[in-house]
């Protein structure tokens, strides 16, 4: 814990906002301009704002708002192995291709009455990286939330091979039930032509592969996964991680991430990626420490915040580094868990609920208006207090 700093606001305080994408009710870049229009109406200065993600919901959304890019689109495999077409960014300047993994092989891309998780796949992540390839990227920013799978990215590998070696004999769709047979991988040759490509892979997720905490497990009957389907996949992951790391040589399936969206995370981490905190790698893309220099406060905001909320999510990563910084912050979120909200009072970080009397039905349509009226009246009632407001702990990162 780090020296005690007072935080009590100005009359008019100087803001950085952050927006973050509220599932299925708030763009990213929505969200950030609600929290920029409250402040404003609530007295404050904006001094920077941009948008973030861990991964998931908005990934896309927030590289954009972070650095303009080319829309593009390919069509690929959907999970199911049936064509869909999916939208990336590909940002001309850096050469690097921007995909959200939910747009290729995500879990909302299947009707309920469809869902199987042995017959998933992520095939459609190589053909959209494939298609970027052709475009001239050479570096992946990917995102790994939302995926309907849990296939290992037996899928992913070996449509690369198809793609990317020519190798007919990978041409079909892989998917989860394909990890019963084998399959004649070439990972050596797929990394090395991998080599000359940087490929950053997002996730909120710290899961192994393997094991009681791993992908089949903890996330497979999440898909759709009856228990007994859940404990052949961790069985099947298992042996295909046997085969990839006797050519490679490396033991991936046990660090950190290696389970993120059904084992894709092991897959990038075979091929040569680099599978890190989503959170933190948007932090970094937007220069969040950067814009805290000439700030008071950070705002940003979450759909719901409760005790997932401290792992991985991008809005307590954001409000992380403004406290350890020395800056008040802020989360405004639609719903809260009581208990959350009080850990995180005690690590000096305010949470604002701004929808729980809201019916379901009316969430969406309210949003904005609510969201940007939390910002506000909570300015207007900081300022009204600031004589005896609160001195907050700075806690270290």
């Amino acid at each position: 814990m780090s020296e005690t700093h007072d935080l009590v606001l100005p009359a008019h305080p100087r803001a950085v906002c952050v927006g973050h994408a509220l599932k299925e009710t708030l763009s990213a870049g929505a969200a950030r301009s609600a929290i920029v229009e409250g402040m404003i109406q609530g007295g404050g200065f904006v001094t920077a704002s941009f948008c973030v993600s861990d991964g998931g919901d908005g990934f896309i959304d927030a590289y954009e708002q972070a650095r303009p890019s080319r829309h593009a689109a390919a069509t690929c495999s959907g999970p199911l192995g049936e064509p869909v077409e999916c939208e990336y960014l590909f940002d001309v300047a850096t050469g690097a291709a921007v995909i959200e993994t939910a747009r290729c092989s995500g879990l909302a891309l299947v009707p309920p009455g469809r869902r199987d998780i042995m017959a998933s796949g992520t095939a459609g992540i190589g053909d959209v990286m494939a298609d970027a390839m052709s475009l001239g990227a050479h570096k992946f920013f990917i995102g790994l939330g939302g995926s309907a799978t849990c296939d290992g990215g037996i899928g992913l590998v070996m449509r690369l091979q198809h793609r990317l070696l020519g190798d007919d004999s990978a041409s079909r769709a892989f998917r989860a039930a394909d990890l019963e047979m084998p399959v004649p991988v070439r990972m050596t040759e797929l990394r090395a032509a991998l080599s000359t490509v940087d490929m950053i892979v997002c996730t909120d997720v710290t899961n192994p592969l393997t094991g009681p905490f791993g992908s089949a497990v903890k996330f497979a009957p999440q898909k759709g996964a009856a228990p007994e389907q859940a404990a052949l996949l961790d069985s099947l992951l298992g042996r295909w991680a046997d085969i990839i790391e006797g050519q490679i040589g490396q033991r991936p399936r046990d660090l950190p991430g290696a389970g993120a969206a059904g084992g894709l995370g092991f897959a990038f981490m075979a091929l040569g990626g680099k599978v890190q905190p989503g959170a933190e790698a948007f932090c970094e893309l937007v220069g969040l420490r950067d814009s805290l220099s000439g700030c008071d406060l950070v705002a940003t905001c979450e759909g719901k915040f409760d005790q997932t909320s401290f792992h991985g999510k991008a809005p307590w990563r954001v409000a992380m580094i403004a406290r350890a910084a020395g800056r008040r912050a802020v989360i405004a979120c639609g719903l809260s868990d009581p208990a959350s909200v009080k850990a995180a009072r005690d690590k000096g970080v305010e949470i604002l609920t701004f929808a729980a009397d809201v019916p379901v039905e009316c969430r969406s349509a309210e949003a904005a208006a609510r969201l940007r009226g939390a910002i506000e009246n909570w300015l207007i009632r900081a300022r009204e207090h600031r004589a005896s407001a609160r001195h907050f702990p700075v806690v270290d990162e």
